[in-house]
């Protein structure tokens, strides 16, 4: 592998999203990333194709704008890191054998003139090539990308689906467990990418006579995995405790559960409750504030915190 320093000219010099796109949009949440791939065809003293590798572009590039002035990290941040955001999906790009490739993500960490129009400068010894449209020296042919920048997603009740599942007669007559999945819904082409929430986290009891409610988040994760089961147990006495089994995948979304049960005296009553948030994210970050409640007799609601 090359280094920069066996470079004596640059050939061609491109950028693309790396989906093979030239423009898309970006979420301006600092957690959204755009992938990008800047395409180097570079020769030496004797004219022969050099293959460098990523780390060796990726030290020498800089983003410039349509005038050929560097891209200030208070409007665009670039890494070689991939977060956990990054989209559109990457794709494979043709180019050519004798070119190497630069894969790096960029955000945007706040709403700025749009659409922000991105180009690729390098310098090679004293000579600078740049895709710049104006102040370009034409060693480079002009080239961009665009990147539409939208303020983050600010989401409501309307933004969520939520499936309940019941098993009756669990643990015994007349006990239910109801299962609450909430994601997004899949309008605007909204994925549900990730969640976190306390594991296992009994926030509300209520006993009325000899019916107990109880409502508990079970884990993080969103994916549907069928096979994939839960075990809480809910401590009411140091004599007494019911351990629940059961599964919470069996949908897309994260699970929450209420859990009926009969036992003990009629006239028996106590009730206590905890705060309780959680966070779900979309595939650009964008991130839902959600607040789970319940009223005791077996039912959870989910209200986003705007």
């Amino acid at each position: 592998m090359n280094t920069w320093s066996d470079i004596k000219t640059i050939y061609k010099l491109n950028i693309y999203i790396s989906n093979g796109e030239k423009s898309t949009s970006i979420y301006a949440n600092k957690a959204h990333q755009v992938p990008i791939n800047i395409i180097i065809e570079a020769r030496d003293a004797k004219n022969n194709s050099i293959i460098l590798s990523n780390e060796e572009i990726y030290k020498h590039i800089k983003l410039v704008d349509y005038k050929n002035e560097a891209i200030p990290n208070s409007i665009l941040e670039v890494s070689d890191k991939e977060g956990a955001y990054a989209y559109p999906i990457p794709k494979p790009i043709t180019y050519s054998s004798a070119a190497s490739s630069c894969l790096c993500y960029l955000s945007v960490p706040k709403v700025s003139e749009s659409p922000l129009k991105v180009s690729v400068s390098v310098m090679v010894g004293d000579t600078e090539y740049t895709t710049s449209t104006i102040n370009n020296n034409n060693n480079a042919t002009p080239d961009f990308i665009s990147l539409n920048i939208q303020p983050q997603r600010i989401f409501n009740n309307d933004d969520l689906d939520i499936v309940t599942k019941n098993e009756s007669d669990f643990g015994g007559y007349n006990c239910v467990l109801k299962k609450y999945y909430v994601r997004f819904k899949t309008a605007q082409n909204t994925i549900t990418h990730d969640a976190l929430c306390d594991k296992g986290y009994w926030f509300h009891y209520k006993q009325t006579g000899n019916y107990k409610g109880c409502c508990t988040s079970t884990d993080s994760s969103i994916k549907r995995d069928v096979s994939a089961t839960y075990t809480k147990k809910f401590t009411f006495s140091s004599s007494w405790s019911i351990t629940v089994t059961s599964k919470n995948h069996e949908e897309t979304g994260i699970c929450f559960w209420s859990y009926r049960v009969w036992h003990g005296a009629l006239w028996s009553y106590s009730e206590w409750k905890k705060s309780l948030h959680f966070f779900l994210h979309d595939q650009y970050g964008n991130r839902a504030d959600i607040n789970v409640t319940s009223n005791g007799d077996n039912q959870i609601s989910f209200n986003v915190i705007v």
